[in-house]
């Protein structure tokens, strides 16, 4: 039967509905992650601005479940939303190009040589 249908230009039904399954189960992980993203936005947001407190931690615990995410990791995803909450965007930027191992030696050498002042014995 699929035989015929394939070369009629048609799809077997189960083909279709393995397709269309694919569809929707990428719709929902989309979905879930453009929430988990305003999430955290919002989960850092009140970070800075010190509006965490246990109602809105429950309602964020509350989210985070009904978005995907597995409870056992609220805390640390929670602990790392805070830390990054506080730390300002050029901070972010800089601990990340001192991790890449590919920028992270050049990084210290130009943040060693701008931390000299042009009286020091080592000034370039």
């Amino acid at each position: 039967m699929s035989v015929v249908a394939r070369v009629l230009g048609l799809r077997p039904m189960q083909e279709s509905q393995n397709i269309e399954t694919l569809r929707r189960v990428r719709a929902t992980q989309f979905s879930q992650r453009e929430r988990m993203m305003g999430l955290r936005d919002r989960a850092r947001s009140d970070a800075r601005a010190g509006n965490l407190d246990a109602e809105s931690l429950s309602d964020m615990a509350g989210s985070y479940i009904d978005y995907g995410g597995n409870p056992r990791n609220f805390a640390q995803w929670m602990s790392n939303q805070y830390m990054t909450g506080l730390q300002d965007k050029t901070q972010a930027e800089l601990l990340e190009a001192i991790q890449n191992p590919t920028r992270g030696y050049d990084v210290l050498r130009l943040m060693s040589s701008l931390s000299r002042g042009p009286n020091d014995p080592e000034f370039d």
